[in-house]
């Protein structure tokens, strides 16, 4: 099976710990609508290390809108291919975007293999 990271991004390290350990085949990275300066040069670090390797999908979310961030959750699980399993990673980013991802995750909770 093929493995699906779905992470949210503010610092690079704990991301690309996160993608090493699990070796994923495809990556999804949710981001801020509007990156500050650390957000956007952990995004670059992650592409410049892994974007030659293995594909790398962002999707913007709001910060603070914890109902839209679960929703688009949903709408990633929903589009998995039928060989992949779904990994989920929150330890970077804010809280709220944490909730929604994790609000998000239960509602499929069936799709997906592990969240840490």
């Amino acid at each position: 099976m093929k493995k699906v990271l779905i992470a949210t991004l503010y610092g690079a390290d704990p991301v690309l710990l996160a993608i090493t350990r699990l070796g994923a085949d495809r990556i999804v990275l949710l981001v801020d609508e509007k990156p500050d300066e650390v957000q956007r040069e952990a995004l670059e670090k992650v592409k410049k290390t892994l974007g030659n390797v293995v594909p790398i999908k962002t999707v913007k979310t709001s910060n603070y809108d914890i109902v839209e961030i679960a929703t688009k959750v949903v709408g990633l699980i929903d589009s998995k291919a039928t060989d992949e399993e779904i990994h989920v990673n929150i330890t970077s980013g804010r809280k709220t975007k944490a909730m929604g991802v994790l609000f998000g995750v239960y509602a499929r909770h069936d799709y997906v293999t592990k969240i840490s």
